[in-house]
């Protein structure tokens, strides 16, 4: 029997062949579907609207996948002669429009490539399919009977709008109509208005103020089964009895299934076992926690010989509205042949529900889901249960072996991604996350969906992530959980405020059983995506509200989590320490000892700002013997991190770059091309604090390249920041100034407002050396307003100084005093050294210009104490030459020759540039007023044309105006 013929008996719907054979129709690429025949274009079984020249250009493109089809090619095939005057325009608008309508970009083609001055290419791949005869309706999506006839408007970033509409259908179904106006009303309206150029159409507008009533299905959950049998070693049963049933009822899209992880997590925060029946109460707080209708649970009992055995499984069906039971069945079957039995089991409940028995074709998708034989069913059962109960390290090894059993199982490869995900191991997440999206193939359309939306994830391809998500949530508009992975993939791929609209409009949906406090979860964390921690901490406390009200207490943990992060950033630094030390106790009360020990290294950090060292470090220390023990190198690698922070803070610069090295060396290990462009930008601030700043340097471009190529938006943008502030202390203004350009539009187009801050703060740094001190104003201004809004006093204190710089640079000596005053009492109680000695550096020499002698001189000796408290360099060296300042003020111009030297020594050796200008000045201007005076205007001569050269203008004028002043008046 051939190939052919064996996979045609198989399925009996759609035969896949090789490209090019003839009579084939139908092209399918990524989500969408071409009828050349037809000339219809769907996307996830939704029509696409594309005018028929467009449409022509496309099947001439997928007949040649992967080849180039000249322009001339195309002007031969859809242009007459005597429109050849029109072609370029033509042919532009054609391209423009299908792309539109495939969502592409000629910047970064997913589909059409062009190829200058040459032609386009097809650059996905192409897989036709024969012509359809009989095509399972689950399957075929374009040609269902449940299709809705409505329309539905996609968001496009052009004037022309794309319009997928579904087929006519010939038996609406309630679902499948809300999806459609889900998606027209809620989510595309929304990207409609925000994403193109131009005011929207009123029509558009009308829209998107309404939100569809929908009907959701019912929604059910299998719970698990009490094991009857004599033996322990039947337990993995359970698991494996309720997957499989879950498969079974989820096929047709007619129920709406809650997945296994949430059921796992419900019994937990219920402290609920497997049992036969649930009592009302229970019932009642299911219907609340996970959104069940319906409930199947049970006993099952397995009797002789294993490989041989009987399995006996009685079920149960419980309504949670009514909190009462409504149906039971038995079914026996042998162990060896689970899915016969689960098949019963399932044609029995499906008829109680009135959904119809499974097609044929159904029944091959169900089957090809699970696993192929016992042995690698009870492992993959096993893994699961391993893997819901928090035990990465051992669902790993029983998973891995899973996939030694059933090496084609898609389903089981996506739950050791997963296992690897926990354990922080990256690249072999994404290598089985692959595996399962190679063999998703064979699985019911919203497995699939499933399927490819995790590998997305795993490798960061957000755009796309977020594009299956929509579609999910489009299909299935009552499955909440995909509107909040849609919401979840916007804000990771830097969508912060489109997330925040997907969120609104879950909001608008009907509850059904009352309001759900994972949406306040998903709103808190898209606030701190944009830096909105205000915004954050509220949505979180809403969370934890709701989450407690509800019995729910993994998610009041997670949420405590998001809530104290932003009380942190807030700068409540015991509220914070609050929420986290009640999430870890939850967490650990639930045996999740990974997520525990999250939150305990947050608590380190806590205890560290607060200047306990010692007891910081026993915390960080305790959190990574906790992570080692389960296994957890993510978890290792985040608090190793936080005790680098804190050994640098303690000028063990060596100790903390040892830390750093052992970061990165697991990043490298798991494949977190994240942590390790992380790690690399702290290694990079370890050398810039150590002096090294060309390493500095090369480590920041490093992190830089990886971001890049990542994608990863607020990486890029955070690290040119750093980047630009190590080329300032070299001396390069330029190519800074180009780097903080670029991060703080950026942030500004993912909303990030900390972010822009610091690109904020850099920017008006540079603009002062430049002598473009009203534009340095203004940026520092819009800085300090913003992390006003923020409320973190380091940052606070930090524009406070920028701001007590920019008025003694503007001859404002009393506005500088002001600010400086400001700085010192923001970092009064937070042990920040180096900020603090900046700004009594600044009193220091904003009372001197006032002649506040005395005053200065309290001022510039507090500097000096609090700088000698760090290692890091430029706040020595404000420090030190505030204090010669004051010295040569005072008459020790000897004293004070003697720290500018040192200064000038020190900056030189290290190539802090900005310091050398600086130090040479305040020498050259004790020394006008001494014997030295010629040699000192030949150096403030020579001062002034370096300055100039290298773009710093505000010391050259300095430079320009002592020697001035120096000239002997004619």
């Amino acid at each position: 029997m051939s190939v052919l013929e064996s996979r045609t008996k198989l399925g009996g719907a759609v035969l896949e062949k090789e490209l090019g054979a003839p009579g084939q129709k139908v092209a399918r690429f990524g989500l969408y579907e071409a009828d050349l025949a037809q000339r219809q274009l769907t996307k996830g079984g939704l029509r696409v609207r594309l005018q028929d020249q467009p449409f022509q250009v496309l099947a001439l493109l997928l007949e040649r996948p992967g080849q180039l089809v000249t322009r001339e090619e195309l002007q031969q095939k859809l242009w007459p002669a005597d429109t050849y005057v029109e072609f370029d325009d033509g042919l532009n608008t054609a391209i423009k429009k299908l792309r539109t309508a495939l969502s592409d970009t000629a910047d970064n083609p997913r589909f059409i490539e062009t190829v200058p001055r040459r032609g386009y290419r097809f650059v996905a791949p192409v897989t036709f399919l024969a012509p359809v005869v009989a095509i399972d309706a689950a399957m075929n999506p374009v040609n269902s009977p449940d299709i809705p006839t409505e329309d539905v408007l996609v968001a496009t970033r052009e004037r022309s709008r794309v319009v997928i509409e579904p087929i006519p259908s010939r038996t609406p179904i309630w679902a499948y109509l809300a999806a459609a106006l889900v998606l027209a009303i809620g989510i595309g309206g929304y990207f409609y208005r925000a994403g193109r150029r131009g005011t929207p159409d009123a029509s558009d507008a009308a829209a998107a103020r309404s939100v569809p009533t929908v009907k959701p299905r019912l929604s059910v959950a299998v719970m698990g089964f009490r094991n009857l049998s004599r033996g322990t070693e039947e337990g993995w049963l359970s698991t494996a009895l309720s997957e499989m049933l879950n498969t079974e009822l989820a096929a047709g899209e007619r129920l709406r299934m809650v997945p296994g992880e949430q059921i796992s997590r419900a019994k937990l925060d219920l402290s609920l076992v497997d049992t036969e029946a649930l009592a009302k109460d229970s019932l009642l707080h299911l219907r609340s926690d996970v959104g069940a209708d319906y409930v199947v649970l049970g006993a099952y009992t397995a009797l002789g010989q294993t490989g041989k055995r009987r399995v006996r499984l009685d079920l149960r069906l419980q309504d949670t509205r009514a909190g009462e039971t409504v149906g039971e069945e038995s079914v026996t079957g042998s162990e060896e042949d689970l899915f016969d039995l689960v098949s019963e089991a399932g044609t029995r409940l499906r008829q109680r529900f009135d959904v119809g028995a499974l097609g044929s074709e159904e029944a091959v998708r169900v089957r090809a889901s699970l696993p192929s034989n016992a042995e690698a069913a009870r492992l993959y059962a096993e893994g699961l249960t391993k893997l819901r109960t928090f035990d990465a390290l051992a669902a790993r090894e029983l998973l891995t072996k899973a996939v030694a059993a059933d090496p084609k199982n898609a389903m089981i490869h996506a739950a050791l991604a997963s296992a690897w995900s926990r354990l922080g191991y990256d690249a072999k997440s994404q290598q089985e996350a692959k595996q399962a999206f190679d063999l998703s193939g064979p699985l019911s359309r919203e497995e699939r969906l499933v399927v490819e939306g995790r590998y997305r994830q795993a490798v960061r391809e957000w755009q796309k992530a977020v594009e299956i998500y929509r579609t999910l949530w489009t299909l299935f508009p009552d499955n909440l959980d995909y509107g909040l992975q849609l919401a979840s993939t916007q804000t990771s791929a830097g969508l912060g405020k489109e997330a925040l609209a997907t969120i609104a409009t879950l909001r608008k949906l009907p509850a059904q059983a009352g309001p759900d406090p994972r949406i306040d979860v998903a709103e808190a964390i898209a606030a701190e995506g944009l830096g909105d921690f205000q915004h954050s901490q509220e949505a979180a406390s809403a969370a934890v509200k709701s989450g407690d009200e509800q019995h729910s207490r993994l998610l009041v943990a997670g949420a405590l989590v998001d809530e104290g992060w932003a009380w942190e950033r807030l700068g409540q630094l015991e509220k914070a320490q609050g929420a986290f030390q009640r999430s870890e106790a939850i967490f650990a009360a639930a045996g999740d000892h990974g997520s525990a020990a999250l939150s305990k290294s947050m608590v380190g950090e806590l205890i560290e700002n607060r200047g306990d060292m010692e007891g910081a470090r026993r915390v960080f220390e305790e959190t990574i013997a906790t992570c080692r023990k389960i296994g957890n190198r993510k978890c290792e690698g985040r608090t190793l991190n936080s005790l680098g922070n804190l050994l640098s803070e303690q000028n063990n610069l060596s100790a903390a770059k040892k830390c750093f090295e052992q970061v990165l060396a697991i990043n490298r290990e798991t494949g977190s091309r994240v942590g390790m462009a992380a790690a690399l930008g702290n290694l990079a601030n370890v050398s810039d604090d150590m002096g090294n700043l060309p390493e500095a340097q090369s480590m920041q471009k490093q992190a830089l390249d990886i971001f890049t190529e990542l994608g990863d938006k607020r990486g890029m943008s955070t690290t040119r920041t750093n980047l630009a502030n190590v080329l300032v202390e070299q001396g390069n203004l330029v190519d800074a100034l180009g780097l903080v350009e670029q991060a703080a539009s950026l942030h500004r187009e993912i909303g990030f407002q900390r972010g822009l801050s610091f690109a904020l703060v850099s920017r008006a740094d540079i603009l002062a050396q430049q002598d473009h001190l009203p534009e340095a104003r203004k940026a520092g201004d819009e800085a300090l307003e913003i992390r006003k809004a923020l409320g973190n006093p380091a940052l606070l204190a930090t524009s406070w100084n920028q701001s007590a710089s920019l008025s003694l640079n503007q001859n404002l000596p009393s506005d500088a005093e002001s600010a400086a005053e400001q700085a010192a009492k923001q970092v009064e109680n937070l042990n920040a050294f180096d900020l603090e000695a900046t700004a009594y550096s600044l009193l220091a020499r904003s009372l001197l210009a006032q002649r506040k002698l005395s005053g200065a001189q309290v001022a510039a000796t507090h500097a000096v104490a609090s700088s000698r408290k760090v290692a890091t360099h430029p706040p020595r060296f404000d420090a030190d030459l505030a204090a010669a300042a004051v010295e040569a003020a005072s008459g020790k111009t000897v004293e004070a020759r003697k720290e500018l030297s040192a200064v000038l020594a020190e900056s030189t050796k290290f190539g802090y540039v900005f310091y050398q200008f600086e130090a040479r000045l305040a020498l050259c201007e004790i020394d006008l007023t001494s014997s030295r005076a010629a040699a000192a205007r030949t150096e403030l001569a020579l001062l002034e044309k370096e300055a100039r050269t290298r773009g710093f203008k505000l010391m050259a004028k300095k430079a320009s105006a002592a020697l001035d002043q120096s000239k002997p008046k004619q």
